[in-house]
């Protein structure tokens, strides 16, 4: 069994009160002093962009259990738990202790605590935090919180020092029933901004006879998100969540920016893209920071399993903008860079250029005269078209690289209806593999959000296929 800890109850004493047994595949805790108590048993590491859950099948009498992230001393301590007091409604908490001062004490009651057994989840956002109870195969949000006021969990000498405990609060008596204790990496609560991983002519990187996306792992508002990695065979049409990317920026923190392009440099052997800086918002100034993209890049293949790479802010690119993907265009022998670029009050494709796929990048056309997000270069057959959506709830096509309209995507079902009426989708268009049904496909997402949640999280998938027009 793992280490554990009693913690001071109150009276100064910190001696053994609680006994751990394991029957019959599942945990027993139990306070067998006559004193309330507290305790706490290292389940693992902890990682800042993972998942925490505890399986608590039941408790008899009264208490607390859930999950604790802390330091090993412990000087700092953010506890999340379902507290049940004697005919008191159930209620999840959160508190944070630094240095045996609580700093925070929070009800989160977004929905009833249900009865047992069920799944007492937090999800962790870098800077964010959402607590859920699961039961019977729903995820119920209880609350959010942010915590860079308190903690920048982001921060190298921050998560390093921290651990996963099981907790548990018993008065005397007392027993709670576990039946397990896990964390891993997450696909989140909504999925977006989906881009193909490519080649530098932007034709698609086949590993494995699979295609691979970056897509974000939402969670609450956009910075607090991930960049995750999924592969996929269109023909059956099998996402598989393979990984999470985060961004070093020599900053002391490994950074969760989103809406990458990534794309493999045969040549170079080196993987390298552009990204969104989201993570910035989480900096203290609420705003993106510079141009809003980074160019990143990384000697490792990156795409499977838990990865970090190099990142600096493209401040040789101006103005500010999202949403990037760049080919290498060898008939212009120039790098092509199509953004959504911010203006007064909407944004709007633009198109960038640079001998070198990290800059600088002088503007060639643009802005479009339609809101744009998503945008994307995509050849069609051996012409190359930029595609972007909008507010306007209408998928454009543009010439490249001059950006003139020439009409709009038609879809048989769109990713936007009066339900979930946001258009700002991204277009996601690519070639299909050799033998496919059809020689092109394109796999989009809603803006559906996650019930009570708010922010920005997002949404179902959807893959079309597409036939050119004669």
């Amino acid at each position: 069994m793992h280490p554990y800890e009693s913690l001071e109850n109150g009276s100064g004493s910190h001696r053994q009160m609680h006994s751990f047994e394991i029957s019959q595949g599942k945990l027993k805790v139990t306070n067998s002093d006559e004193q309330d108590s507290a305790s706490r048993l290292l389940v693992g590491g902890f990682n800042p962009y993972a998942v925490y859950d505890v399986a608590v099948d039941g408790l008899s009498g009264n208490g607390e259990v859930g999950i604790e992230f802390g330091t090993q001393d412990p000087s700092k301590r953010f506890v999340f738990s379902a507290r049940y007091n004697r005919n008191e409604q159930a209620e999840v908490r959160c508190r944070y202790q630094e240095g045996g001062v609580e700093r925070l004490s929070e009800s989160l009651t977004l929905e009833q605590v249900p009865a047992f057994p069920f799944t007492f989840r937090v999800q962790m956002m870098g800077t964010g935090i959402g607590v859920y109870l699961e039961k019977d195969g729903v995820s119920r949000l209880q609350g959010v919180l942010e915590t860079n006021t308190l903690l920048d969990f982001r921060k190298l000498d921050c998560f390093r020092q921290m651990k996963f405990y099981l907790f548990s609060r018993l008065t005397s008596g007392s027993s709670v029933i576990i039946r397990n204790a896990m964390s891993y990496f997450s696909c989140g609560v909504g999925q977006a901004d989906i881009r193909l991983v490519t080649c530098k002519d932007g034709t698609p990187y086949v590993q494995d006879d699979r295609l691979w996306f970056l897509f974000t792992t939402r969670g609450w508002k956009t910075e607090h998100t991930t960049q995750g990695v999924f592969s996929l065979n269109p023909s059956l049409f099998d996402p598989r969540f393979e990984g999470v990317i985060v961004f070093d920026m020599d900053d002391g923190k490994l950074r969760n920016d989103i809406g990458t392009h990534l794309y493999y440099d045969e040549e170079e052997r080196q993987w390298r893209g552009w990204s969104c800086n989201f993570s910035t918002v989480a900096d203290g100034s609420n705003t993106r920071a510079a141009s809003g993209i980074n160019y990143v890049w990384s000697d490792h293949n990156p795409l499977k399993g838990y990865s970090v790479m190099r990142s600096r802010a493209a401040d040789n690119l101006s103005d500010h903008h999202e949403d990037p993907c760049g080919v290498w265009d060898a008939k212009a022998g120039r790098w092509r860079l199509v953004l959504s670029s911010f203006q007064e009050s909407d944004i709007r494709a633009s198109m960038w250029e640079s001998e070198n796929w990290d800059g600088p990048f002088t503007k060639i056309a643009g802005p479009v005269p339609r809101d744009s997000t998503g945008t994307l270069i995509q050849k069609i057959g051996d012409t190359p078209y930029v595609f972007a959506a909008s507010a306007d709830r209408a998928l454009y096509v543009y010439s490249y690289p001059d950006l003139g309209l020439l009409g709009e995507l038609s879809t048989d079902y769109t990713p936007w209806n009066d339900t979930v009426k946001n258009g700002r989708v991204w277009p996601n268009i690519f070639p299909a593999p050799p033998g496919h049904p059809y020689p092109y496909l394109a796999l989009m997402m809603d803006r559906a959000n996650y019930p009570k949640l708010g922010g920005w999280t997002y949404g179902a998938l959807y893959l079309y296929g597409a036939v050119p027009s004669s």
